[in-house]
């Protein structure tokens, strides 16, 4: 490769990245960007090429490593990217993982772990697009690879140029950004021998059982022995399948913008869903879970989802699980649910995601605070002075315990009224079958005096003078969207 060569290739890369970055926000891309630098040839190309565009744009710009552990050179080729940094006066980072296969594979617990770790790194820096060296022969595999997992269009359609990825990073405003995708294996290894690029070599690149590997290796040189520059054309073919794919996204939102009951939280109207036809259902149903930034099922398992939930009668209460997410059926009704994690409140106020789902009787001894936090169930309790309400002096003195509904409970809500079992209250206020057992009682010493989202028990409401305490229920998830 002449120098002209390789500078017509620099100048091809460099129009590609800032025609990415001219279609984000300023504010985003002024605080960094950064590469997930492994040492290998295509991550020290793209990391030669950026440090340059990032010079020339003015942008800090860092170079990420993850040390996996997984191979005896590991030590080494941490030094070697931070030692290559240095050289070229690259801010450099790294961070060791554990690899646990999580029974997917060593392949697919590594690339889970490493994506992380790198997520983490820039959510630590603030940073809003991390790069990699994806290119297009990488591209013609991930197409090869998808076809024969029997995949649809949304997996023909390979890797995109920019997208989101929260449940690969850990980060819903992270973007991953893949600017050689329409760079060939060969101009990469051409410009880093004009260049003299010094690059790392894993051994684990060369063991084909690894699917990726043996694609590589024993598929893609027959294919092209066959079909000369086959991986150009496989390129195109993903553009079509996301062409595609973008025309059935706009069908999607139009059926689900006409499906979609929106009086009290987001949910399919049924007999309007059923109405798409099977084909359209699914598409709809896909483009939902998408949207939702929840990862979508197999087509198989999407079919098996709708049939479970429409083959129950029309008053049925029906629980369908995957992954992350519930479909719930209700009052004629399809509901989409994650599977919310319990949120701890910090010390500085913000609430973090914990994984611990128990919700044992907690005992309370209320001294006057506005409000307390119940992790376990997710929300807080306010306690707000009035003219109605509970005696504070009373409520002040009480043991406290705040516990699971249990079945039997009874609540009156107005001294005119009679008391009621917590299911018919419920369903009067059409409380979702799902979100009722998340939802905490509050007993004074053995009397049931508060359920959240129904409120305080009529018997226990103070008619002398004095102050008066309130009772009410606000989730975590209520308080986050204010």
């Amino acid at each position: 490769m002449k120098a002209c060569v390789a500078d017509e290739f620099e100048s091809r890369v460099f129009g590609q990245v800032k025609q990415i970055f001219d279609s984000q926000a300023p504010e985003n891309i002024s605080k960094g960007i950064a590469l997930a630098y492994s040492g290998g040839l295509d991550s020290s190309v793209l990391l030669v090429l950026l440090r340059d565009y990032a010079h020339r744009y003015q942008l800090p710009f860092f170079a990420f490593h993850i040390h996996h552990g997984l191979s005896a050179h590991a030590d080494a080729w941490r030094a070697h990217c931070a030692s290559t940094c240095a050289a070229l006066g690259v801010a450099f980072a790294s961070t060791e993982v554990q690899i646990q296969s999580a029974g997917d594979g060593i392949e697919s617990a590594a690339r889970r772990e490493r994506y992380r770790a790198l997520g983490r790194l820039c959510e630590e820096r603030e940073i809003s697009y991390l790069l990699t060296a994806h290119h297009q022969d990488d591209q013609a595999e991930t197409v090869l690879m998808q076809m024969l997992r029997g995949t649809g269009l949304r997996g023909l359609g390979g890797m995109d140029e920019i997208n989101h990825a929260p449940d690969l990073l850990g980060s819903a405003h992270l973007k991953l950004v893949r600017p050689l995708l329409m760079q060939t294996r060969s101009s990469l290894e051409n410009f880093a021998s004009e260049r003299g690029i010094a690059h790392i070599s894993d051994e684990s690149n060369q063991d084909l059982q690894f699917t990726r590997n043996a694609v590589r290796h024993r598929l893609m040189p027959v294919l092209e022995s066959i079909s000369p520059n086959f991986a150009e054309r496989f390129f195109r073919t993903a553009l079509h399948a996301r062409a595609a794919n973008r025309i059935l996204d706009q069908i999607a939102a139009d059926d689900l913008k006409r499906c979609l009951q929106t009086s009290t939280a987001e949910a399919l109207d049924i007999p309007m869903w059923q109405s798409l036809g099977e084909d359209r259902m699914d598409n709809l149903l896909r483009y939902w879970i998408l949207s939702k930034n929840m990862q979508a099922p197999s087509t198989s398992k999407l079919q098996e989802m709708r049939k479970q939930v429409l083959r129950a009668r029309e008053d049925a209460c029906v629980s369908v699980s995957h992954l992350n997410f519930h479909l719930h059926r209700y009052a004629n009704k399809v509901f989409l649910v994650k599977q919310a994690p319990v949120i701890a409140q910090s010390r500085s106020g913000a609430l973090n995601q914990e994984n611990d789902d128990t919700k044992e009787p907690i005992t309370l001894h209320w001294q006057g605070e506005p409000s307390i936090d119940l992790p376990q169930w997710q929300g807080r309790l306010h306690f707000i002075s009035g003219d109605q309400g509970i005696a504070r002096a009373s409520l002040s003195l009480s043991r406290l315990q705040v516990r699971a509904r249990e079945g039997g409970e009874r609540l009156r809500l107005a001294k005119n009224r009679p008391s009621r079992d917590l299911k018919s209250h419920f369903q009067t206020l059409r409380i979702p079958f799902w979100e009722r057992a998340g939802l905490p009682l509050v007993y004074a010493d053995q009397d049931l005096i508060f359920v959240a989202r129904l409120g305080l028990n009529a018997d226990f409401l103070d008619e002398t003078d004095g102050e008066k305490i309130q009772i009410q229920w606000q989730s975590y998830e209520e308080i986050n969207k204010h």
